[in-house]
Protein backbone atom coordinates (compact mmCIF):
# COMPACT_ATOMS: atom_id res chain seq x y z
CA UNK A 1 0.00 0.00 0.00
CA UNK A 2 1.15 3.40 -0.60
CA UNK A 3 0.76 6.22 1.80
CA UNK A 4 1.63 9.80 0.52
CA UNK A 5 4.60 12.13 2.32
CA UNK A 6 5.02 9.95 5.79
CA UNK A 7 4.33 6.81 4.98
CA UNK A 8 1.99 6.01 7.88
CA UNK A 9 4.54 6.99 10.36
CA UNK A 10 3.33 8.96 13.95
CA UNK A 11 3.41 12.35 13.83
CA UNK A 12 3.88 14.44 17.80
CA UNK A 13 2.11 17.16 18.91
CA UNK A 14 2.49 18.49 22.47
CA UNK A 15 3.81 14.91 23.86
CA UNK A 16 0.70 13.31 22.07
CA UNK A 17 1.50 10.50 19.44
CA UNK A 18 -0.99 10.67 16.06
CA UNK A 19 -1.23 8.41 13.50
CA UNK A 20 -3.09 8.51 10.19
CA UNK A 21 -2.67 7.59 6.47
CA UNK A 22 -1.99 11.15 5.17
CA UNK A 23 -0.92 14.50 6.86
CA UNK A 24 -3.92 16.54 5.09
CA UNK A 25 -7.42 15.90 7.07
CA UNK A 26 -9.05 16.13 3.50
CA UNK A 27 -6.73 13.05 2.19
CA UNK A 28 -6.98 11.16 5.67
CA UNK A 29 -10.96 11.13 4.96
CA UNK A 30 -11.02 10.32 1.79
CA UNK A 31 -8.24 7.56 1.95
CA UNK A 32 -10.01 5.99 5.28
CA UNK A 33 -12.65 4.59 2.82
CA UNK A 34 -10.34 2.10 1.47
CA UNK A 35 -8.06 1.48 4.35
CA UNK A 36 -10.36 0.91 6.96
CA UNK A 37 -10.20 -2.97 4.89
CA UNK A 38 -6.25 -2.96 5.54
CA UNK A 39 -5.37 -1.26 8.81
CA UNK A 40 -6.85 -0.31 11.94
CA UNK A 41 -9.80 2.21 11.69
CA UNK A 42 -7.80 4.89 13.35
CA UNK A 43 -9.52 8.18 15.05
CA UNK A 44 -6.84 10.05 16.17
CA UNK A 45 -6.23 12.13 12.77
CA UNK A 46 -9.60 13.38 13.28
CA UNK A 47 -8.84 13.88 16.79
CA UNK A 48 -5.92 16.34 15.75
CA UNK A 49 -8.02 18.59 13.25
CA UNK A 50 -11.18 18.25 16.20
CA UNK A 51 -8.71 19.49 18.82
CA UNK A 52 -7.04 21.95 17.33
CA UNK A 53 -10.57 23.52 14.66
CA UNK A 54 -10.49 27.40 14.93
CA UNK A 55 -12.86 29.08 17.11
CA UNK A 56 -14.87 30.28 14.11
CA UNK A 57 -15.29 26.89 13.13
CA UNK A 58 -12.72 26.75 10.11
CA UNK A 59 -11.15 23.23 10.10
CA UNK A 60 -7.48 23.43 9.02
CA UNK A 61 -5.91 20.93 6.44
CA UNK A 62 -2.74 20.11 6.56
CA UNK A 63 -0.60 19.54 9.58
CA UNK A 64 3.31 19.11 9.78
CA UNK A 65 6.35 18.95 11.82
CA UNK A 66 7.77 22.18 10.81
CA UNK A 67 11.52 22.54 9.93
CA UNK A 68 11.38 26.33 9.11
CA UNK A 69 8.96 28.64 8.06
CA UNK A 70 6.59 26.87 6.21
CA UNK A 71 4.45 28.70 3.04
CA UNK A 72 1.63 29.13 4.32
CA UNK A 73 3.08 31.08 6.95
CA UNK A 74 3.89 34.14 4.11
CA UNK A 75 2.08 33.22 0.89
CA UNK A 76 -1.52 33.31 2.72
CA UNK A 77 -3.21 35.65 5.33
CA UNK A 78 -2.59 34.89 9.13
CA UNK A 79 -5.35 33.21 9.84
CA UNK A 80 -4.86 30.57 7.10
CA UNK A 81 -1.87 29.22 9.66
CA UNK A 82 -0.79 28.29 13.00
CA UNK A 83 2.10 27.35 15.14
CA UNK A 84 2.22 25.23 17.74
CA UNK A 85 4.12 23.15 20.24
CA UNK A 86 7.36 26.09 20.60
CA UNK A 87 7.34 26.33 16.99
CA UNK A 88 7.87 22.54 16.03
CA UNK A 89 4.88 22.52 14.44
CA UNK A 90 2.41 24.19 11.71
CA UNK A 91 -1.73 23.57 10.79
CA UNK A 92 -2.26 25.39 7.62
CA UNK A 93 -4.72 25.51 4.82
CA UNK A 94 -5.24 26.93 1.47
CA UNK A 95 -7.61 30.38 1.27
CA UNK A 96 -8.81 28.92 -1.85
CA UNK A 97 -10.10 25.46 -0.35
CA UNK A 98 -14.02 25.32 0.95
CA UNK A 99 -14.81 21.74 1.01
CA UNK A 100 -13.02 20.89 4.63
CA UNK A 101 -15.31 21.67 6.57
CA UNK A 102 -18.03 18.83 4.89
CA UNK A 103 -15.08 16.69 4.48
CA UNK A 104 -14.26 16.66 7.83
CA UNK A 105 -18.14 15.54 8.72
CA UNK A 106 -17.48 12.88 6.54
CA UNK A 107 -15.07 11.78 8.25
CA UNK A 108 -16.33 11.52 11.51
CA UNK A 109 -19.44 9.75 10.57
CA UNK A 110 -17.26 7.17 8.41
CA UNK A 111 -15.26 6.84 11.07
CA UNK A 112 -18.18 6.19 13.82
CA UNK A 113 -19.84 3.87 11.78
CA UNK A 114 -16.39 1.67 11.26
CA UNK A 115 -15.99 1.71 14.94
CA UNK A 116 -18.49 1.91 16.55
CA UNK A 117 -17.54 4.36 19.17
CA UNK A 118 -20.79 6.46 20.14
CA UNK A 119 -18.91 8.31 22.84
CA UNK A 120 -16.04 9.34 20.38
CA UNK A 121 -18.83 10.57 18.17
CA UNK A 122 -20.57 12.38 20.61
CA UNK A 123 -17.30 14.07 21.25
CA UNK A 124 -17.21 15.06 18.00
CA UNK A 125 -20.39 17.08 17.12
CA UNK A 126 -19.99 20.22 18.34
CA UNK A 127 -17.12 20.51 16.29
CA UNK A 128 -18.98 19.51 13.47
CA UNK A 129 -21.76 22.17 14.13
CA UNK A 130 -18.97 24.74 14.37
CA UNK A 131 -17.75 23.56 10.51
CA UNK A 132 -21.32 23.75 9.42
CA UNK A 133 -21.50 27.59 11.20
CA UNK A 134 -18.32 28.21 9.15
CA UNK A 135 -18.99 26.65 5.49
CA UNK A 136 -22.28 28.31 5.65
CA UNK A 137 -21.33 31.87 6.45
CA UNK A 138 -17.59 32.50 5.84
CA UNK A 139 -16.84 34.91 2.76
CA UNK A 140 -13.66 32.46 1.47
CA UNK A 141 -16.19 29.45 0.73
CA UNK A 142 -20.29 30.85 1.22
CA UNK A 143 -21.92 33.12 -1.27
CA UNK A 144 -24.78 35.01 0.52
CA UNK A 145 -26.62 35.64 -2.75
CA UNK A 146 -26.77 32.29 -3.87
CA UNK A 147 -26.90 30.82 -0.49
CA UNK A 148 -24.32 28.18 -1.57
CA UNK A 149 -21.03 27.29 -1.19
CA UNK A 150 -18.37 28.80 -3.70
CA UNK A 151 -15.12 28.31 -4.50
CA UNK A 152 -12.79 30.20 -7.45
CA UNK A 153 -12.33 28.42 -10.28
CA UNK A 154 -10.17 25.74 -9.41
CA UNK A 155 -9.69 22.19 -11.22
CA UNK A 156 -12.36 19.96 -10.18
CA UNK A 157 -11.70 20.00 -6.06
CA UNK A 158 -8.31 20.60 -6.21
CA UNK A 159 -6.38 23.48 -4.00
CA UNK A 160 -5.09 25.79 -6.82
CA UNK A 161 -6.38 27.71 -9.24
CA UNK A 162 -5.26 28.50 -13.11
CA UNK A 163 -2.07 31.26 -13.11
CA UNK A 164 -4.82 33.52 -15.48
CA UNK A 165 -7.26 33.10 -12.42
CA UNK A 166 -4.60 34.01 -10.10
CA UNK A 167 -3.44 36.86 -11.67
CA UNK A 168 -6.81 38.31 -10.32
CA UNK A 169 -5.89 38.43 -6.66
CA UNK A 170 -1.85 38.01 -6.98
CA UNK A 171 0.86 39.79 -8.50
CA UNK A 172 3.14 36.90 -8.24
CA UNK A 173 0.38 34.25 -9.47
CA UNK A 174 -0.37 32.54 -5.89
CA UNK A 175 -2.70 29.89 -7.15
CA UNK A 176 -3.75 29.09 -3.78
CA UNK A 177 -4.90 32.16 -2.99
CA UNK A 178 -8.40 33.84 -2.76
CA UNK A 179 -9.60 37.53 -1.79
CA UNK A 180 -13.31 37.95 -0.78
CA UNK A 181 -15.04 40.87 -3.14
CA UNK A 182 -12.16 40.49 -5.19
CA UNK A 183 -11.51 36.90 -6.57
CA UNK A 184 -13.66 35.59 -9.36
CA UNK A 185 -15.96 32.75 -7.67
CA UNK A 186 -18.70 30.10 -8.27
CA UNK A 187 -20.72 27.52 -7.22
CA UNK A 188 -19.59 24.15 -7.87
CA UNK A 189 -22.29 21.07 -8.09
CA UNK A 190 -20.16 18.49 -6.12
CA UNK A 191 -19.03 20.74 -3.23
CA UNK A 192 -22.37 21.82 -2.49
CA UNK A 193 -23.78 17.40 -2.91
CA UNK A 194 -21.00 17.02 -0.22
CA UNK A 195 -22.45 19.60 1.87
CA UNK A 196 -25.76 18.24 1.79
CA UNK A 197 -24.64 14.79 2.20
CA UNK A 198 -22.97 15.88 5.27
CA UNK A 199 -25.52 18.00 6.51
CA UNK A 200 -27.65 15.10 6.68
CA UNK A 201 -24.85 13.02 8.34
CA UNK A 202 -24.84 14.85 10.79
CA UNK A 203 -28.47 15.04 11.59
CA UNK A 204 -28.03 11.16 11.97
CA UNK A 205 -25.40 11.41 14.38
CA UNK A 206 -27.44 13.95 16.34
CA UNK A 207 -30.93 12.33 15.99
CA UNK A 208 -28.94 9.03 17.76
CA UNK A 209 -27.06 11.22 20.31
CA UNK A 210 -30.26 12.70 21.52
CA UNK A 211 -29.74 15.99 19.84
CA UNK A 212 -33.06 15.66 18.09
CA UNK A 213 -34.11 19.67 17.97
CA UNK A 214 -30.69 20.50 16.86
CA UNK A 215 -31.12 17.94 14.26
CA UNK A 216 -33.83 19.54 12.54
CA UNK A 217 -32.20 22.41 12.16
Amino acid sequence: AYFWWDDFRPIALNEKVYKGYVNTSRDHIHGLKGMKYFYDPLKEWLDIYAENQCENGMVWDFFFQRKGIFYSEFKFPPEFSKILDEGRAVFGRQPVMNDVEYTFIHGIHHTWKITGDDDWMKNKLDGCLKAVEYATTSPYVWSEKFQLLKRTFTIDEWDFQSSFDADVVSKDKNIMLTIPGVSKFGAHMCDNIGMFYACNQLAEMLEYAGRSDEAKM
